[in-house]
């Protein structure tokens, strides 16, 4: 049986992975002039850009078989390689939108919008969706019925599948709701980029700043690759993911009251 710390644990992740982005958004949109249209574009423009376009690449570039991914095996080339791909896909996603959404659209809060969609898009698509399949797979395991995963798989399939059920049953509980909360710092430093990136579309000379994202972006994946690669703790990692977004935030922050300084309508953010 799956424990009931752990289907609660789950089931917490999932909630802040799917609902954050929502709640946010409505507290936002009550105390500032927020549209909804650059949110929906910094979801389309994460779907696009991450969910094909950069999958795309990592298909040609890193050929996952079933034994893995064979970059793996030099942990330092893989996570330089995973890092940079998500900053240069990432940051040219907002930057184009960007580019698109200043001809109809001002204020700083406009780049908020945008950050939402992009990381709520990430949040949902990617951890939420996956903490809801745990949760089936949870409730599957308790009422006994664990054949209906397995019984149309084979070989590596089974083998994978057996390993998920072996991870519900013996992980602490703690680890699902670390990831929760890390989704929450992620979503966050999507944001805080969001802003980084609209500064340097709308401000005369400080076009630097887009690929500076790109490296601030890169240097926040590096904590996650050294995990994947086993050469770093989960605590370590996150709490570094944890550091590098409170920098981050202070650097959007930063750039956003000298944006707010130097912008005349009475509408910003």
């Amino acid at each position: 049986m799956v424990p009931v710390g752990t289907i609660i644990c789950i089931t917490i992740a999932a909630l802040l992975a799917i609902g954050t982005p929502d709640v946010l958004f409505r507290i936002l949109r009550k105390k500032y002039p927020m549209k909804a249209a650059p949110m929906w574009i910094g979801t389309a423009a994460f779907i696009i850009f991450v969910l094909i376009l950069e999958k795309i690449v990592h298909i040609v570039v890193l050929r996952p078989d079933e034994s893995g991914i064979a970059l793996m095996k030099r942990p330092i080339l893989y996570m330089l390689y995973g890092s940079f791909m998500a900053g240069i896909f990432e940051e040219t996603a907002r930057f184009l939108s960007f580019l698109f959404l200043k001809r109809k659209y001002s204020g700083l809060i406009t780049s908020v919008s945008y950050g939402i969609g992009h990381g709520g898009a990430e949040s949902i698509l990617i951890f939420g969706l996956a903490m809801i399949n745990n949760l089936a797979y949870c409730i599957l395991i308790n009422a006994g019925r664990l054949s209906v995963l397995t019984k149309n798989l084979t070989g590596a399939a089974l083998e994978k599948t057996n390993e998920i059920v072996t991870i519900f049953l013996t992980a602490n509980p703690l680890t699902f709701l670390v990831g929760g909360f890390e989704r929450v710092v992620a979503f966050s430093v999507q944001i805080s980029l969001s802003v980084i990136v609209w500064y340097a579309v709308n401000r005369k000379g400080k076009l630097w700043l887009f690929p500076a994202a790109v490296l601030l972006h890169a240097i926040m994946n590096f904590p996650a690759g050294l995990f994947q690669t086993g050469n770093l703790s989960l605590i370590a990692c996150e709490s570094l993911i944890f550091v590098s977004a409170v920098i981050l935030g202070v650097i959007a922050v930063s750039l956003s009251k000298k944006f707010q300084k130097k912008e005349q309508s009475a509408d910003v953010f």
